[in-house]
């Protein structure tokens, strides 16, 4: 079984519900610890809400074997797994989240490569154009060199304040032959 979730319609999810939470995620922006508990510790987690919104039976669980967060569905799941763990087979979605651009994105690209998974997806937030082009670039180089598919689902979404701090633009990005193509609004 596999899913219809596709690089654009991750996106285009993520997008709605950060901004359905805007004024929250706004207000915690320079807070890291609070910032990224709204996307995976609170129980109204915002990436539990991108699950639903996804539909196709989609759960989130964050932190699964180092990686930030998985999606998955019940088919998924080990089926001898103890009562109240989470154990899956196959993930549908692995995410990893980065509030510190120039922290080494390229350790965070690795280890999704190195996952399997449908889908990929990073998140980072980084600060001005030309750093994330080289950015991108470096990382496009890490995806195509690895053993996967020649053009394997990942997508980058970029994340900056703007109007004087009172929104968010999202914008994504897709891998596609050996370079990240912006994905249309």
């Amino acid at each position: 079984m596999t899913t219809s979730i596709t690089p654009a319609l991750f996106f285009a999810t993520w997008a709605e519900t950060c901004g359905v939470r805007k004024s929250v995620l706004l207000a915690k922006w320079t807070q890291a610890p609070l910032f990224t508990a709204e996307f995976f510790d609170l129980p109204n987690a915002l990436l539990a809400e991108v699950a639903v919104r996804l539909g196709q039976g989609l759960r989130f669980y964050a932190g699964y074997y180092s990686i930030d967060a998985i999606f998955f569905t019940d088919a998924d799941r080990v089926h001898c797994a103890p009562t109240g763990q989470t154990w899956v087979q196959n993930i549908r979605i692995a995410f990893e989240h980065e509030n510190y651009f120039d922290s080494g994105l390229f350790t965070e690209t690795s280890h999704l490569m190195i996952t399997r998974a449908e889908l990929r997806v990073l998140v980072s937030y980084p600060g001005n154009e030309g750093k994330l082009d080289a950015e991108l670039q470096s990382l496009a180089k890490i995806i195509k060199a690895s053993n996967l598919a020649e053009d394997p689902a990942f997508l980058f979404i970029a994340g900056e304040r703007i109007t004087n701090f009172t929104d968010i633009c999202w914008r994504g990005f897709v891998y596609s032959s050996g370079a990240f193509q912006p994905l249309n609004p």
